[in-house]
């Protein structure tokens, strides 16, 4: 899903080639976000996340935080290169934005997905 040098490598870890890619998700209102992203660097290896921090800001229109900032444990777990997102939908009917922003242990900051999170109404409610 984005392109980094990982530190499977001899070489010193890369990021600078991280390039951001644009996901939409379109969810139901209450339901859970159930989504994997997997991400590789530029010759298809997995990406290593060890040791890095990653948060997911989801936010309406008008640029203010819809929920408070998801990261590892909350809303989302983090195993080798793969994101598991488990996260039930608490927000109202609306179009909203987001994006997920990855601190490596290096330091450098990188975006590495954002785009549209838009919530429908769901009809049947348990």
């Amino acid at each position: 899903m984005s392109n980094c040098n990982d530190t499977t490598s001899t070489k010193p870890t890369e990021v600078s080639n991280v390039i951001k890619a644009d996901v939409n998700f379109t969810v139901l209102q209450g339901d859970t976000f159930d989504v994997v992203a997997s991400f590789f660097d530029a010759l298809d290896r997995p990406l290593n996340f060890t040791g890095a921090t990653l948060y997911m800001q989801i936010q309406t229109t008008e640029y203010v935080n819809a929920v408070p900032a998801l990261q590892n444990g909350s809303g989302f777990v983090v195993s080798g290169n793969t994101l598991s997102f488990n996260y039930i939908v608490p927000l109202d009917v609306d179009l909203y934005y987001y994006d997920l922003q990855c601190t490596f242990a290096s330091g450098v900051k990188k975006t590495l997905m954002g785009g549209k999170f838009k919530v429908l109404r769901e009809i049947t409610s348990i």
